[in-house]
């Protein structure tokens, strides 16, 4: 549900009355997926805990898929463990709301969980879509702020217009030159170590004007990142 996620299961005696219920709630985070899971996987302790023959069933196919596949979630390989161990669970499939008793009411068991204060609180990782959609969404975050920079930063910008998490392990003096922050006179000046912030030729001393634009450095020139973007294009 929106306001987080729940898993549950109930037990019926062999005349269909109710003798357990068990409900618990999971980090807002973790999936339906995961919650269908941990149902299941608490559903198995209870019956290993008695002799009787146990038939576990689940509305959830994609949870009974990866039960039986060898390479699955750690929670499925600790429910796939537990089955090893106990002769008498089953598990089997349910069609969803079709009115099944045990299956609605373990549902309303889960809905309920969520934001029961009694409910116990159940910590499984986060699973790996989600933190891959929150990266997303903070490299997504950090290059709008990264494009609306108008002071800091200019100078990187032309070079590294789109961000990204890898390390680019440059040396000292190509960070300097890459971020301005180095021995030319637009930098100089800032801090008064230089009368100007001008080049001999008249322009603006700054490290892309000396090595893509000044006439006195011509033939160290290479080319610019706008450019060669355009040239690309």
């Amino acid at each position: 549900m929106e306001q987080g996620v729940g898993s549950a299961y109930c037990v019926s005696d062999e005349r269909q009355e109710f003798i357990i219920d068990w409900q618990a709630k999971l980090h807002p985070k973790n999936s339906v997926f995961q919650a269908e899971l941990v149902g299941i996987r608490e559903a198995i302790k209870y019956a290993s805990t008695t002799t009787i023959d146990t038939k576990i069933r689940s509305d959830s196919q994609a949870s009974l898929k990866v039960i039986a596949n060898t390479k699955t979630s750690p929670i499925a390989r600790q429910i796939q463990n537990l089955l090893l161990k106990c002769n008498n669970v089953r598990l089997g499939w349910i069609k969803a709301h079709i009115r099944h008793v045990g299956n609605e009411r373990a549902d309303d068991l889960a809905k309920s969980a969520i934001t029961s204060i009694e409910a116990t609180t159940i910590k499984i990782p986060i699973p790996r879509s989600c933190l891959k959609r929150n990266l997303k969404e903070a490299l997504s975050e950090w290059q709008t702020q990264w494009d609306d920079e108008t002071r800091n930063g200019q100078t990187t910008h032309q070079v590294i217009p789109k961000v990204e998490g890898k390390s680019h392990n440059w040396p000292r003096q190509l960070i300097q030159f890459v971020t301005g922050h180095g021995p030319f006179p637009a930098y100089l000046h800032r801090f008064g170590i230089h009368p100007d912030s001008y080049c001999a030729c008249g322009e603006e001393g700054t490290p892309f004007h000396y090595a893509t634009s000044c006439h006195i450095t011509a033939s160290y020139h290479f080319t610019c990142p706008q450019d060669r973007t355009k040239q690309n294009g």
